[in-house]
């Protein structure tokens, strides 16, 4: 890493996570690096709202508002079709819960286009995948793993994908557990038998931070934030 790299990690760090009361650099150059890291991070929508009040540069302050704008419209467009998922279970008696996502950027940051997102993500129970798995295709959804439902259901999570009208597909991330590895799923019990609770929010965000290291600064964030 660079030196140059490594001030941008710095900067952004800084920035993000309100570390000494730090303020954006003065000096321009120093911006291409930080919005490229954010945004490999996961966090330039996150960090426009940590500065839309401080006095940027206009080339950087119109290049983090474009990014922000784009991610809430994308938001918009997953949380609209995350509810129609949602209601569609809850027609059906299945409870779900849903992980990350637009769910997250509101309940920690209380803005919709705070996190960048690709996804939608839902817990189930296992035992419910048959009546979940009609109710996708039901939406128009596919599944992209090809096997019969009682083998699946010892699966980490599913991926479903169904065509957007705006030209990309939505890509769902049906979780039947919380803990990647081990017998057994004692995070994913604690949901289904008291909610998805501040604590139990707390360990999962935890949990995400180690088994997502490609984006482990959005997570980092995240943890803070809660």
């Amino acid at each position: 890493m660079s030196q140059a790299d490594l001030e941008a990690v710095r900067e952004l760090v800084s920035l993000c996570l309100h570390f000494g009361g730090s303020r954006p650099p003065a000096n321009k150059n120093s911006w291409d690096g930080i919005i490229s890291l954010a945004v490999d991070q996961g966090v330039a929508p996150l960090l426009w709202l940590r500065l839309k009040e401080q006095p940027l540069p206009k080339p950087v302050s119109a290049r983090l508002w474009a990014i922000y704008a784009h991610t809430l419209a994308h938001n918009q467009e997953l949380k609209v079709e995350q509810e129609k998922i949602l209601a569609a279970l809850a027609r059906q008696g299945i409870p779900a819960w849903p992980l990350k996502g637009t769910h997250l950027s509101e309940t920690l940051y209380g803005d919709l286009g705070a996190r960048q997102l690709v996804d939608i993500d839902v817990l189930i129970h296992p035992r419910d995948l048959e009546p979940v798995d009609c109710t996708l295709t039901d939406l128009g959804y596919t599944r992209t793993i090809r096997d019969t439902l009682v083998r699946l259901r010892r699966s980490h999570q599913l991926v479903y994908q169904k065509p957007n009208p705006s030209g990309s597909a939505f890509a769902l991330d049906l979780h039947l557990r919380l803990l990647p590895y081990g017998l057994r799923d004692p995070l994913a019990e604690r949901v289904w038998t008291r909610g998805m609770t501040r604590e139990t929010l707390l360990l999962y965000l935890c949990v995400n931070q180690m088994t997502h290291r490609f984006a482990g600064l959005k997570y980092v964030c995240d943890l803070q934030a809660l």
